[in-house]
């Protein structure tokens, strides 16, 4: 059997198996896939290209090169992205968790957080475009999203603030703008079951990875590309390579990044386990649960054991009345008591054990000397020092600020309360609270035991990490500051999602 066609003055002309068919049609217009067809536009074409890439080269600069190619792959992402906005939502949450390993790989400094902000801008302007994504609309009013975005206009105002001392740290700050847009973007995310459950298995996957590559370090070592970045600065080796051993990082951007990561995302997979899932999707959660866990205490981040402490704490209080919780109670009871008190040693043991013993914590220690120390400054002056004064970045873009100088304020929450006054850190609670009130009035409000479950593996979290701000700047760290924005869409909708029953 074989199928011929002929093309004459408007008519397609078919021949098929012995008849023949006629068929009318428009004269086509020029169409450049037909063109490239050719035989010789495609090579004419590119030779042009070869020759005018040659010349631009030779007549500018070498570096016209690299930014023809970035020009292309550039162009190539943003019309997927336009193709679905989700494409460029999941590559920025990608690239912000792996960016950090690339920055150790390659010898120069590549702008890989520019290129994650263009990447959740562009996804915002595409959803924005696309007419069947409403729901970002519909939430854009919604009290959570409303405080979220005034937090940022307390932010701009702060430009007015008279107690900073440069524009610089003000400018600097502005790139956080970004934030409310990808809270936005995460509505359209959201939309569905099906887009959670997509989210939380891209989530899981990254912080699965990440745990089993910390798992390889501690086994098998640093690579040499990794050490020599360690190495590259006495400050920070010294706080990585403690009492005779390197504290981990995976491919994140420091051990208490990853620390803290991990046991935010430990919290996730223990909450997801009470899910009504097949018994391998809970198994696979638990295999999760575990690498994360382990790697956890191979950072040597205190904050985190904290973390899964509260964490867990937390969800036995809230769903206690569940058979499976009680059970789980007890046993996570048992091993809390064996590893606190039981007869073994070993120096992650040991670390685990002092978390828990704040007063023989030296960071501690030294942490409420600088929460005491700074007080006063905090109460005379209620909208703060200004954006980006204290500790460091105050010496890069506030040299002369009193809150300038070669420390670490340590706490998110102090970090805050100087630098936009205790107006600013009144706002941050107030907001947080908003948002604990809302996902504990969706637990006990949902009927639906899997949303249920997805609505705790968010909340738990959160919780969690709101209460490890406290000793670090960590709402902040890349990737998880992606999660607790995605975290309020998720409380956000998923009421109406069960409500609506959107199932798709």
């Amino acid at each position: 059997m074989g199928c011929y066609y002929i093309y004459f003055d408007g008519l397609l002309i078919y021949f098929y198996e012995g008849c023949v068919f006629k068929l009318a049609v428009n004269k086509p217009k020029t169409n450049i896939a037909v063109l490239l067809k050719d035989s010789w536009v495609l090579p004419c074409l590119l030779l042009v290209a070869c020759v005018g890439i040659a010349f631009l080269v030779a007549k500018i600069n070498i570096i016209i090169s690299p930014l023809i190619i970035l020009f292309t792959i550039g162009s190539a992402v943003v019309s997927l992205v336009f193709y679905d906005f989700r494409w460029g939502f999941y590559g920025g949450l990608i690239l912000t968790s792996i960016m950090f390993y690339f920055e150790r790989v390659v010898p120069f400094s590549v702008p890989y957080g520019v290129f994650c902000d263009l990447l959740f801008l562009v996804a915002f302007v595409a959803m924005v475009l696309d007419k069947k994504q409403r729901t970002w609309i519909e939430y854009s009013t919604h009290p959570i999203t409303v405080g979220y975005f005034l937090l940022f206009v307390y932010q701009i105002f702060q430009v007015f603030n008279p107690n900073s001392v440069s524009l610089l740290g003000w400018l600097a700050s502005l790139r956080s703008l970004i934030f409310p847009l990808i809270l936005l973007t995460a509505f359209g995310i959201v939309a569905s079951t099906k887009g959670i459950k997509m989210l939380i298995s891209v989530w899981l996957a990254i912080a699965t990875l990440a745990a089993s590559y910390a798992i390889y370090q501690e086994i098998f070592g640093l690579t040499g590309f990794e050490m020599r970045w360690v190495s590259s600065d006495p400050i920070r080796y010294g706080l990585y390579f403690i009492i005779g051993h390197m504290r981990k990082f995976s491919f994140l951007s420091d051990p208490s990044a990853f620390g803290v990561f991990m046991a935010y995302s430990a919290l996730a997979s223990f909450s997801l386990m009470f899910a009504p899932l097949s018994t391998s999707k809970r198994l696979l959660l638990g295999i999760s649960f575990i690498l994360m866990f382990m790697s956890m205490l191979y950072s040597g981040t205190r904050t985190a054991y904290a973390m899964v402490f509260i964490g867990i704490v937390f969800f036995i209080l809230i769903s206690i009345r569940k058979k499976a919780t009680f059970v789980a109670t007890f046993l996570l009871v048992f091993a809390f008591v064996l590893i606190m008190f039981g007869p073994f040693y070993n120096r992650y043991v040991n670390r685990l054990r002092s978390a828990f013993r704040p007063s023989e914590d030296a960071s501690m220690e030294v942490r409420d000397v600088k929460r005491i120390r700074w007080q006063p400054y905090i109460w005379d002056h209620p909208i703060g020092g200004g954006l980006n004064t204290t500790g460091s970045p105050g010496l890069k873009f506030s040299a002369g600020h009193e809150l300038a100088g070669g420390w670490d304020p340590d706490s998110g929450y102090l970090k805050i309360a100087l630098e936009q006054g205790w107006i600013g850190l009144a706002l941050v609670m107030i907001f947080f609270l908003m948002v604990m009130i809302k996902g504990i009035d969706n637990y006990f409000n949902l009927r639906d035991p899997m949303m249920q479950s997805i609505n705790l593996s968010f909340l738990i979290p959160f919780f969690a990490v709101s209460i490890a701000n406290f000793t670090q700047n960590a709402i902040l760290y890349k990737p998880l500051f992606l999660f607790v924005i995605i975290t309020y869409a998720v409380l956000i909708h998923i009421q109406s999602l069960e409500k609506n029953k959107i199932k798709i």
